[in-house]
């Protein structure tokens, strides 16, 4: 839901129109990513939601769909290494520990997008 950045600019290689406005070749375009990782078209009426058991029985978004790294040359040069961290990490607490949260989730935005003002308790299972 929460993207590295929240987003990246694309210049239209062609006129072409986008959500209804004309886009002229050589006219630049920011798509935000935050605005995409929760359109209900792609992940349902609950998109605003952290729902992460949509991801069971093969679901799989469109790839424009699902930028969390970004795209293009700019990605993410440790989006590989991430996901693999972020799988074995979360694996691990998830067997060794109940989590609880404390607060409520507020983002912070500077270059990078990140959490404030949510603190989570691990208690050893």
């Amino acid at each position: 839901m929460w993207p590295v950045a929240p987003g990246f600019f694309r210049e239209a290689r062609q006129d072409t129109t986008l959500g209804g406005y004309p886009i002229a070749a050589g006219e630049w375009v920011f798509v935000l990513l935050l605005a995409v990782h929760r359109d209900p078209a792609v992940w349902g009426n609950d998109a605003d939601e952290f729902h992460p058991d949509r991801w069971l029985g093969g679901f799989r978004p469109k790839p424009w769909a699902y930028r969390p790294f970004g795209t293009g040359p700019r990605a993410c040069i440790g989006q590989a290494f991430a996901l693999h961290e972020a799988k074995l990490l979360i694996a691990s607490l998830v067997r060794d520990y109940d989590l609880t949260a404390h607060g409520e989730l507020d983002v912070e935005e500077n270059l990078t997008l990140r959490p404030a003002n949510l603190k989570i308790s691990f208690d050893p299972i």
